[in-house]
């Protein structure tokens, strides 16, 4: 994925964890700290990264269940709570909805154009 990719990604992350923490009337300040901003970086950033990993594996078509097996990947957990929240709550968030359908319902993985749609 190229440079401009990976912004508008990250730019659409932190827009749509913005809009979570707004409907949920917690202080957005929250996202600018290493837990916030800062992993979202890094997932997006660092090959060391749990979360990176796994994404560039998936989009690589690569055998996911020896990582799986090995690692814990915060990102997919994350992704099945936050899709019952935001079915129960009603939420758009796009980027969220379209990653939880690549990994979880088979998705074909057009990222790139999903981006450009939201």
């Amino acid at each position: 994925m190229n440079e401009s990719a990976i912004t508008l990604y990250l730019m659409n992350s932190v827009k749509e964890v913005s809009l979570l923490l707004k409907h949920f009337q917690v202080n957005s300040s929250i996202l600018f700290t290493y837990g916030g901003f800062g992993d979202l970086y890094l997932t997006t950033k660092d090959e060391s990264s749990r979360n990176f990993t796994y994404g560039f594996k998936l989009a690589q078509n690569d055998d996911l269940k020896e990582f799986e097996n090995n690692n814990t990947v915060e990102g997919k957990v994350m992704l099945e709570i936050l899709i019952n929240i935001i079915k129960k709550e009603d939420l758009n968030l796009p980027l969220f909805t379209s990653l939880y359908e690549i990994i979880y319902c088979n998705k074909e993985i057009n990222l790139l154009n999903d981006l450009n749609n939201l």
